[in-house]
């Protein structure tokens, strides 16, 4: 279900647009500001409209300037896991990025044939996408979804109401679009409360990987510590206590 209000950021080359967006039955704006901005007040210019809609969350829209946008084809028969890391082969290599799983997604276009299909590709420019996050976050203002203008115009002329009408925030990998805060949407009790409760696969992987090779280091030095330490100790009884050959030669022969 739909929240019954939805606060959106739209950021494009020249001005920055906040809204609030009530979507209960047909989506209207009840509140709309637009502030200029350039890179040295960009800061000032989020903070302000973070100030003026009172916004704790926020769904944004990210302007063409701010993401590369990819369509191409791939074979039909790619599906999950196989058919991304497909994807991230093709796209690594088309832009000047260093992809980083969280922060790039793609969706089936339902264009195609028997043999190929489209997909479309989103990847916000790592530099700019990095700047406006650390901005909201210290503004107080937490990232839900993020999208490109693109898409959110698919749903709708205006990309603010485009993006409050989002409702593609969990299904299959092929089927959605979404760069999310995980965490963001279960604590604000939002749509993507089911996808944000999804375990962490990777991560949890990745961990208990690390768990056991720390236990392994663990025993190895522990092995080595007790037989160096036996070492040590036999030596030190050898030259504390010496046998002398000859002086035992002697004893025995009288």
């Amino acid at each position: 279900m739909l929240r019954s209000k939805k606060k959106v950021i739209f950021i494009t080359s020249g001005f920055l647009e906040g809204a609030e967006v009530e979507v209960s039955g047909k989506a209207k704006v009840k509140k709309r500001i637009k502030i200029d901005w350039k890179w040295s007040s960009l800061m000032n210019a989020l903070a302000q409209m973070v100030d003026a809609l009172e916004m704790k969350s926020a769904y944004l829209v990210l302007g063409e300037q701010f993401s590369y946008d990819l369509k191409f084809l791939i074979p039909q028969s790619m599906q999950g896991l196989e058919e991304r890391r497909y994807v991230f082969e093709i796209v690594k290599n088309k832009i000047p990025e260093e992809l980083v799983d969280e922060e790039w997604d793609f969706r089936e276009t339902g264009v195609g044939d028997d043999d190929l299909k489209e997909v479309f590709v989103f990847v916000p420019v790592k530099a700019k996408f990095q700047l406006i996050k650390m901005y909201l976050r210290d503004a107080g203002c937490r990232i839900l979804a993020v999208e490109p203008e693109v898409i959110a115009r698919l749903r709708n002329s205006d990309p603010v109401i485009g993006m409050a009408l989002k409702k593609d925030f969990s299904g299959k990998d092929q089927e959605t679009l979404n760069i999310l805060s995980l965490k963001s949407e279960a604590e604000v009790g939002g749509e993507n409360e089911e996808y944000a409760n999804q375990p962490k696969k990777k991560s949890r992987v990745r961990t208990s990987n690390i768990f056991i090779f720390l236990i392994f280091i663990m025993f190895v030095v522990i092995v080595l510590g007790v037989r160096l330490f036996s070492y040590f100790e036999g030596e030190l009884n050898r030259l504390q206590n010496p046998v002398s050959y000859g002086n035992t030669g002697n004893e025995l022969c009288a």
